[in-house]
């Protein structure tokens, strides 16, 4: 939400130890213009940022240390994901009238390690960005109740700064990305993959 990295940029100037989950798309995932321009500067910025990144792709014991050493972990929480990896940790909520899929595993880690959950958030205005930190999100409440809290202040962003939310595409006819349960569960645990 808001300028990506200005999360990884503040905090770490500011000399906190910075550890983030990231993911870059294979080449048979993106087009030639993400390959060839967005994926190749963002990469290079990455590398200038002072914040170490542990590929989602591979073992995540590293991010687990990290907050086991009280570090700060950054992990995105929006609703989009490439699709043929959502079959694992991805939970349909309500989200602004629809029904899309969100990562779960910021609560599982914060719910393993007994980390802070936090929803953090950049908000551009002019030329400078704020950061806002909200309190704290319960994980000990139960996945579904800490998914819930944190999708009901993201709507709360969403609503008040719609311009610096990067997803809208995914409102557009036939984009939309729903879970449909398949198992009869209320919980959404088990679902399949259905574009509209």
């Amino acid at each position: 939400f808001g300028a990506k990295q200005i999360l990884q940029v503040g905090f770490g100037c500011l000399g906190y130890p910075l550890t983030q989950l990231n993911y870059h798309m294979g080449e048979d995932e993106i087009t030639w213009v993400q390959k060839n321009i967005s994926q190749k500067y963002r990469i290079r910025i990455e590398n200038k940022i002072p914040v170490k990144f542990i590929s989602s792709k591979k073992f995540l014991g590293p991010a687990l240390k990290a907050l086991l050493k009280n570090e700060i972990l950054l992990i995105a929480g929006d609703g989009i994901g490439i699709k043929n990896h959502m079959e694992k940790g991805y939970r349909s909520y309500p989200f602004l009238g629809r029904s899309m899929l969100f990562p779960t595993g910021s609560y599982t880690m914060a719910k393993r390690t007994g980390a802070s959950l936090l929803a953090v958030f950049a908000v551009r205005k002019g030329h400078r960005h704020t950061i806002f930190i909200d309190p704290p999100i319960d994980s000990c409440s139960g996945e579904q109740e800490a998914m819930k809290r944190y999708i009901k202040i993201l709507e709360r962003y969403v609503y008040r700064y719609p311009d610096l939310w990067e997803f809208w595409e995914e409102f557009e006819q036939g984009l939309l990305i729903e879970a449909h349960d398949i198992s009869g569960e209320k919980d959404g645990s088990t679902f399949k993959l259905k574009t509209k």
